[in-house]
């Protein structure tokens, strides 16, 4: 009698199972798609979280190793030509790159200009620009120039000339006052590190503040501008 009813039993559970067959195979399959899916979020999540570790890591990098390039005006100098039908002027200024960081800087770029406050132009762009350099090591130093052409130094010097009959009448009225700037020399410097990353060093830098800068280190400097067979010195 037991193994009967223990058969029956049994066979009811079969016929349950077989009637609600699909129910049960799409609450399975149902189960098994959360699981995936909280799997895919936790998987998903952890990877990010690694790509967020790895460009971290990254970023710390670049920011400790990166070149750093000061530009120095160490000399001004000009000369002219005489060309039978003009006069060419070349207004020069040498200056030194020094590399003070701890990487090289990568595909050096230097760009030039002079602002100026009351000539008719606002600013003038040294000739011939950019300078390039391939690299600039580490703790290295690397010298070049540029130079401003005739219309350039004329602006320049109508800029000075303007400037300074400013001061003039004002000392004259009120010498307490803030004396009137002249013109505004512009470095600016491109260059990149190892990973690529880009960084842009700027100098500015008033012209007459240069030539009283440079009097500290070389003794009896002058800006000289040879003109024909004569010799001009601007003040």
């Amino acid at each position: 009698m037991t193994m009967l009813y223990v058969f029956l039993l049994y066979m009811d559970k079969i016929d349950f199972l077989n009637q609600y067959a699909n129910l049960l195979s799409f609450f399975s399959s149902l189960l098994m798609l959360i699981v995936t899916a909280v799997y895919v979020y936790f998987t998903r999540r952890q990877a990010k979280s690694a790509s967020d570790s790895f460009f971290e890591s990254i970023t710390q990098f670049r920011e400790s190793k990166q070149p750093c390039l000061i530009p120095t005006v160490k000399s001004v100098s000009g000369i002219a030509f005489d060309t039978s039908t003009d006069i060419r002027i070349q207004f020069t200024f040498n200056y030194e790159l020094e590399n003070i960081g701890d990487s090289p800087a990568l595909s050096v770029n230097t760009i030039a200009k002079m602002h100026l406050k009351y000539s008719k132009e606002s600013e003038v762009v040294a000739h011939l620009m950019p300078k390039y350099k391939h690299f600039v090591q580490v703790q290295s130093k690397e010298a070049s120039s540029f130079h401003f052409e005739t219309n350039e130094f004329r602006s320049i010097l109508e800029d000075i000339q303007i400037s300074s009959v400013k001061n003039r009448k004002r000392i004259e009225i009120n010498p307490c006052q803030t004396p009137y700037s002249g013109p505004i020399l512009q470095i600016s410097v491109f260059y990149k590190n190892l990973m690529g990353q880009w960084y842009e060093t700027l100098l500015e830098q008033e012209l007459l503040d240069i030539k009283r800068l440079k009097r500290q280190f070389i003794n009896n400097f002058k800006c000289n501008f040879i003109i024909g067979r004569s010799f001009h010195k601007i003040v």
